[in-house]
C-alpha cells in the first residue's frame, strides 16, 4: 500500500528545488554551451556529490558522441569553470561538477587522505599528485 508517500524527491520538501533547478545548474543549461556541453555537464552531475570517472570511451558511448565531441564538450566546460579536471586523458581523469555541493569537501578530504598516506605534503604536492589543470586564459 502506497499511502500518502510523495510521487517524486521535488515533493518531499516545500522550498526544495531539484538539482538541475538550482541556479548553478542553470548557469549551464541557459547558457552559451552546446547540447553535447549540457549532457556531459548533466551526466558528471549525476556522481554528485563527488566526481565521474568514466573513461571516454564510456561515455563517448553513453553521450553517443566521438571523442573530438567529448573532448571539446569537457575542454568547453573546464575553461567556462564547471568543470575541475584531475588527471589526464581517459587514466584516472575524474570530472568534478566544482559547484555542485559537496564537491569542495569531496576535494579536501582527498587531498586529507593523500595527506595522512604520506603521498603528499602539502596543497602543491597534492595538486601535481592529481595531474590538477589550471584554467589557461585564452
Amino acid at each position: 500500500m502506497a499511502g500518502n508517500k510523495p510521487a517524486n524527491k521535488t515533493e518531499q520538501g516545500k522550498g526544495h528545488k531539484a538539482y538541475w533547478q538550482q541556479p548553478w545548474v542553470q548557469c549551464v543549461m541557459k547558457g552559451e554551451y552546446s547540447l553535447g556541453d549540457k549532457l556531459l555537464f548533466m551526466r558528471a552531475l549525476s556522481f554528485a556529490p563527488g566526481y565521474c570517472s568514466m573513461s571516454n570511451e564510456t561515455l563517448m558511448d553513453e553521450l553517443g558522441c566521438c571523442k573530438h565531441t567529448l573532448s571539446k564538450a569537457i575542454t568547453s566546460l573546464w575553461r567556462g569553470g564547471e568543470l575541475l579536471v584531475t588527471g589526464w586523458g581517459g587514466n584516472r581523469r575524474r570530472l568534478w561538477a566544482i559547484k555542485a555541493p559537496g564537491v569542495r569537501e569531496a576535494l579536501q578530504e582527498w587531498q586529507k587522505t593523500l595527506t595522512d598516506s604520506g603521498k603528499v605534503t602539502d596543497m602543491a604536492s597534492f595538486l601535481r599528485k592529481v595531474k590538477f589543470r589550471q584554467i589557461v586564459p585564452a
